[in-house]
């Protein structure tokens, strides 16, 4: 969305991020929103278990992380595996 000061605000959540992931799903929307890539081309992005090595990451002036939040100490094995089982799902089809 778009601020009262024309500055382009995104909040991302998620339970892990890769390297760089910010930064490629900030790029890819630009990419969208800018009319240089078409609505499909971003739907095959997000239904795609592997990063595009064409895609152009976003600088990373500008992104900031505003929270953390982490599982309770006891939480850790529980959300390690539950992570494990996405990737590892996301990767056999």
């Amino acid at each position: 969305m778009r601020t009262e000061e024309g500055l382009i605000e995104a909040h991302i959540v998620a339970d892990a991020f890769c390297h760089h992931m910010v930064r490629s799903i900030i790029g890819a929307l630009v990419l969208y929103a800018s009319g240089k890539r078409t609505r499909e081309w971003l739907r095959g992005l997000i239904d795609s278990p592997a990063r595009d090595a064409s895609l152009t990451l976003a600088p990373p002036q500008g992104l900031s992380l505003a929270e953390i939040y982490y599982p309770a100490p006891e939480e850790y094995g529980a959300q390690a595996e539950r992570a494990r089982r996405m990737r590892t799902a996301a990767t056999a089809g």
